[in-house]
């Protein structure tokens, strides 16, 4: 007999308080709900579900659910993709741009700073994440940097 007792694991989501600066409550637990998503494929769930089903997951009702689809898509952080018969559908969750944003949002620590460079960028602009650069992100920080030193010198 196995006295050995099997570990659940518990799944940790990243989550970044600075994600409200970007999106609504509703696409804050669409996003968490995905990273698990992408948690249980890693470990070989079975994750082929109609869209009833991912939205009975979230917990959200029809158009909040298509407006956060929409939003993620455009974003590049949501791919979807339909099985042959149109039944199923699979969205994938791109961590690494996720991770990007986590950068992006850790990046200043001057909340106004940040609100405009996420408004400005992503709503404004209407820009991917993929499309802030590594020049974007380092300004971000050295804003934050030089607001620090100037403070220590009055």
């Amino acid at each position: 007999m196995n006295d050995k007792k099997q570990k659940r694991t518990f799944q940790f989501v990243k989550y970044h308080t600075c994600l409200a600066y970007i999106f609504k409550p509703a696409e804050i637990v669409f996003i968490m709900r995905m990273i698990e998503v992408e948690f249980m494929k890693l470990n070989g769930f079975y994750i082929n579900w109609t869209r009833a089903e991912y939205m009975k997951r979230t917990g959200l009702k029809v158009y909040t659910f298509d407006k956060c689809i929409k939003k993620l898509s455009e974003m590049k952080l949501l791919t979807k993709a339909n099985n042959e018969l149109g039944n199923e559908v699979y969205y994938s969750f791109d961590m690494k741009l996720y991770n990007k944003l986590l950068e992006i949002l850790h990046a200043t620590r001057d909340v106004d700073k940040l609100i405009d460079f996420c408004y400005t960028n992503f709503e404004e602009q209407s820009r991917s994440i993929d499309s802030i650069s590594r020049e974007e992100i380092d300004m971000l920080k050295t804003y934050t940097k030089n607001r620090i030193i100037q403070s220590f010198k009055h």
